[in-house]
């Protein structure tokens, strides 16, 4: 295990943590791992976890880590799942905001900065700080790009309230003539405090842990 202790500057703007979840991904962990880096924000550091991967991933991981020392790499033995191994990550990561980027990802190196300012803009204009905030994507399959739908709360007015519970839950939801759009987590951004609020990730859900 690799672990590194980072001391943040009070000249520097919010520590921003990049959490990845990773599992037999020795093919793309390296790529995501070089575009969490690429971010134009000045402040970040990159948590991966490696949920007991059966390939190369866990080597290829510990050697980039070795090399930079806002990497910080974890192994999570025995395989838990994403919603456990995402919770891990919110557990170590040492920022004040967590984004989570998906191992076979790539970001765009605005990603953060884009993120964080939306986030910012919108605590200030309605007075509170529990927000998921998610980006669009586009998918790469075959060779060919696909833009994946929009997010959600693309469209303003953004939802928010008991409203949301009901759309994840494929209720009738106030405000569906608005186009919500998906909650990939690969994509979101909080505080770390928001989703420690918010309850973390259920781990009875190895997969689309939303």
């Amino acid at each position: 295990m690799t672990t590194v202790s980072q001391t943040v500057s009070t000249d520097l703007p919010p520590l921003v943590s990049i959490g990845i979840a990773t599992h037999n991904a020795e093919e793309t962990a390296l790529r995501a791992l070089e575009s969490a880096l690429m971010q134009t924000w000045p402040n970040v550091e990159v948590v991966v976890v490696d949920d007991s991967s059966t390939d190369g991933t866990w080597e290829t991981v510990t050697a980039f880590a070795s090399k930079h020392s806002n990497v910080t790499v974890r192994q999570n033995v025995p395989n838990g799942g994403i919603a456990c191994v995402r919770n891990i990550i919110v557990d170590i990561a040492n920022g004040e905001f967590i984004c989570f980027l998906d191992d076979d990802d790539l970001n765009r190196s605005d990603r953060v900065v884009r993120q964080i300012s939306r986030i910012l803009t919108y605590e200030e204009k309605h007075g509170t700080d529990l927000i998921f905030c998610y980006c669009g994507r586009d998918v790469v399959a075959g060779g060919t790009v696909h833009t994946a739908p929009s997010p959600i709360g693309s469209t303003s007015p953004e939802p928010f309230g008991p409203s949301v519970a009901d759309y994840v839950l494929g209720l009738p939801a106030a405000g569906a003539e608005n186009i919500w759009g998906p909650m990939g987590c690969g994509t979101m951004m909080a505080r770390k405090t928001t989703l420690q609020r918010a309850g973390l990730f259920d781990v009875k859900f190895r997969r689309a842990e939303g």
